[in-house]
């Protein structure tokens, strides 16, 4: 039997097994890179530190004041990315479908009674989790990029710092 021989219900379940645990993957995706955005934002403010060290150490060496403002806009811009990402990781209020809602579906009365109607009734309960969880998800996303956005500005203008320190050195 081929797809197009089927019902509606059958497509939609099909896709329904297929949408929701690739939306919970997502979420998953979603999670660890912002995980590594923290990280990495971490990281470079602790290289940024020591960049900084390593220059007021110079005894001859003042940086020029420009240098100072782009290594503090930097070191704000990775703080940024650090806290969106964070933003972005926080636990959101996914729907679930309730366990005792579908405890009546088990019941006696229930059990041998033609399924129909109970497959449409689960049907439009999954495509409501489904919805749910798109769009926290889409909320996670969206944080996400904000921070990979201002991590790269922070590279952007630590690298600009150092071009500055290197022609004036």
């Amino acid at each position: 039997m081929s797809a197009a021989d089927g019902t509606v219900g059958e497509a939609l379940t099909k896709l329904l097994d297929d949408a929701i645990p690739a939306e919970r993957a997502r979420k998953t995706s979603l999670e660890a890179r912002s995980l590594a955005v923290i990280t990495s934002s971490g990281v470079l403010v602790s290289l940024l530190f020591g960049l900084g060290a390593v220059v007021t150490k110079a005894n001859d060496y003042r940086p020029p004041t420009g240098v100072l403002v782009l290594l503090i806009v930097a070191a704000a811009t990775y703080t940024s990315a650090a806290v969106l990402a964070i933003a972005g990781n926080l636990p959101g209020r996914y729907y679930e479908i309730d366990a005792d809602s579908l405890a009546a579906l088990a019941s006696p009365e229930e059990w041998s009674q033609p399924g129909a109607d109970a497959e449409q009734q689960l049907a439009l309960a999954r495509l409501g989790l489904l919805t749910d969880w798109r769009r926290v998800n889409e909320r996670k996303a969206y944080w996400l990029i904000l921070a990979a956005a201002a991590e790269s500005a922070g590279i952007l203008i630590t690298t600009a710092a150092l071009i500055v320190i290197l022609a004036s050195a």
